[in-house]
This record gives structure tokens, sequence and C-alpha cells, in this order.
């Protein structure tokens, strides 16, 4: 684990700065994929063992923030519905990526962001379908830090996207239990994150920034759906280079 602020390059640390900044932007616009990107991105400079853990801590900022910013279309009821066995399946996940091969972790978590970026997942609109929601979310959430595409088509489905504020929000609202119940499990496991904080202020407020931005935009943006288009692709190319490099090392 990355125990010392310090050990990273200033140069890192403005590149992660800036991604922070940028991702939260995508999220506070559409609602996900920012967190893949900070993701994909943070992994190229540490393990990923080291990075998800203060991955979970900026993006708690970000989405709780933009939840605290809107909560009036947060869906009480399915953020209740889908908490309790997200928490369960989240502390799973968080468990393995400690104990598994962290090679085999990185290609998994690279493999699955990428499938997530491209295909539509399924919808979970049946009876406890919430909670099975929230238990696979958790455990993927755990392992690969960012799994806001599983969760988006079912809030879509729901609202029928008549209400395009609260799926963002209640989405939001989804993704903050995710990244709280992510911090709360490695802090069991033994990541000191006192010891993260000076990183975990720089990125957090770098991203509670771009969160206002985001959510001040959000329906300013004329074409969403090319904006997701150009980022799936970018998304795409730097999994392709990030499996790439760690395979020839």
């Amino acid at each position: 684990m990355l125990n010392n602020f310090f050990s990273l390059a200033p140069e890192v640390v403005l590149i992660l700065a800036v991604v922070s900044f940028a991702s939260a932007i995508v999220s506070g616009v559409l609602g996900m994929i920012g967190g893949i990107l900070l993701v994909v991105v943070g992994t190229f400079f540490m393990s990923i063992d080291a990075f998800l853990p203060i991955h979970a801590a900026v993006m708690l900022v970000c989405t709780l923030s933009r939840v605290l910013m809107a909560w009036k279309s947060l869906d009480l009821k399915v953020w209740l519905q889908f908490s309790w066995s997200n928490a369960i399946g989240t502390f799973f996940g968080t468990s393995l990526v400690v104990l598994v091969n962290q090679q085999l972790t990185f290609l998994f978590c690279n493999l699955f962001l990428l499938i997530s970026t491209w295909i539509r997942m399924l919808t979970f609109n049946f009876k406890g379908g919430l909670a099975v929601l929230g238990a696979l979310h958790g455990w993927l959430s755990g392992m690969i830090g960012s799994t806001g595409p599983i969760a988006m088509p079912t809030l879509i489905y729901r609202y029928q996207q008549s209400d395009y504020e609260k799926v963002v929000i209640t989405h939001s609202s989804l993704m903050m239990n995710s990244h709280l119940f992510r911090m709360l499990s490695f802090g069991f496991l033994g990541v000191a994150y006192l010891e993260l904080l000076p990183i975990i202020v720089v990125l957090g407020s770098c991203s509670l920034v771009g969160s206002l931005v985001g959510t001040k935009i959000r329906h300013k943006i004329p074409n969403q759906d090319l904006l997701l288009k150009y980022l799936k692709i970018l998304i795409s190319g730097l999994v392709v280079v990030n499996v790439t490099r760690t395979l020839m090392l």
C-alpha cells in the first residue's frame, strides 16, 4: 500500500489532481463514467491495491457533494433498498483486492471497466432487484473501484428518463454508499487513511470543485450522448495502453 504522499512525484500529483477535477465534472453532468476515468488514470501511476482506497475517498467527496447540492431529487426508497446489501457486497469485494494476486485483480478491473463502458448492463426492476443490485454493485465496486454503469440502466428504466435530475442524484447516492463502504472496509483491512490524508485532501478538493462545476452545467450540455461517446473512446484507449504496458513489464 502507498503510505507516503511525498513518495509521489509532483507531476503525478498534478495529473491526478487535474483528472480528479475533470472526472467530477463528467460525473456531475452524466452521472457516471467519471469514476472509471479516475481509476484508469490512477492505476497508471500506482498499484491497484494502493490506489483504490484513495479513489474511494476522493469519489466519496464527489458523490456526497453532488447529492447534498440537489438532495430533493433523491429517491430515498431506492437508496434504502439498495444500501444494506451494498454494504455486505462491498466488504467481500474489498477483501478480494487484498487477498487476490494484484496483476489478476488489475487485469480483471480493466477488462470489466472496458466492458461496462460499452455494453449496457442489465436492469434489476423486479421484486428484490434493488437488493440484488446492491450486493453485486458492492462486490464489483470493492474490486474495481467504479461501477456506475451497472446501476444506471435500472434507474433510467425506473424513471423512463422523465426526471433526469432524479436519475443523476439517486445514482450518485448509490455510488456514495459504495465509496463510503469501500472506505470503511479498506480501513478495517488495515489501510492507514491518516497517512493518506494529504493526497486525499488534494484530490478530494479538486473533486469537490469539479462536482460544483458539473452540477452547474449539467443542463447546459447540448449533446450529452456525443460527450459520452468521446469519453468511452478515451477510456478504451487508456485501458488498452494501461494493460499493454503492464503485461510488457
